[in-house]
């Protein structure tokens, strides 16, 4: 009977440990369908994160050649602006000596024959040079009027592009900004993966 009692205490005990290990076991196994739920999870977020890491560096290449096309649009324009000054100042003796002809024409008019018929030929020579002058005048103003609109236009354009410059400078730094912290959320993956 002694025997009988042993052998059944071992029979129970052998039991319960086989009880326990099963139990183990499918705590084991939930375990590790828990931590594989979670190896596919960083898996998604890594691919998530590199898609990110690669659309942010396509941004910023993009705004990098969109801010050096906005360089070169300046510096052409800064050019064509200086070139234009230059004629200008080139041309500011000849404009002030068109002007002040005009002005001592505006002081002297030429007589007029109704009133001094003896100053025809004083009255000829200066319809003469009126009409000589007038339209090489009206020339020079002309192209006065269209270097100046074009100075103005020059300015206006500069003053674009030096705002999209800006705009794309400020995209720029944010595309940085944010690629580094997508690099940073991606070594605290690595970091808790590893962990």
């Amino acid at each position: 009977p002694a025997r009988g009692k042993g052998a059944a205490d071992k029979q129970e005990t052998a039991q319960l440990e086989l009880q326990e290990l099963e139990a183990r076991a499918s705590r084991t196994e939930a375990r590790k369908q828990e931590v594989q739920s979670t190896v596919r999870e960083l898996k998604a977020d890594r691919a998530q994160l590199r898609q990110r890491l690669i659309d942010t560096a396509a941004r910023i290449r993009e705004s990098e050649a969109q801010i050096e096309e906005a360089e070169t649009r300046l510096g052409r324009l800064a050019d064509r602006e200086r070139i234009l000054r230059a004629s200008l100042k080139a041309r500011r003796a000849t404009l002030a000596d068109v002007l002040a002809a005009l002005q001592r024409l505006g002081r002297t008019p030429p007589p007029a024959l109704v009133v001094r018929p003896e100053d025809a030929l004083e009255a000829i020579r200066s319809a003469i040079l009126m009409g000589a002058i007038v339209p090489e005048l009206r020339v020079e103003a002309q192209a006065l009027a269209n270097d100046l609109g074009e100075l103005v236009e020059l300015r206006r354009q500069i003053g674009e592009e030096k705002e999209r410059l800006a705009a794309d400078t400020e995209a720029l730094s944010n595309e940085r900004v944010r690629i580094e912290a997508l690099i940073e959320s991606r070594r605290s993956s690595l970091a808790a993966t590893l962990a």
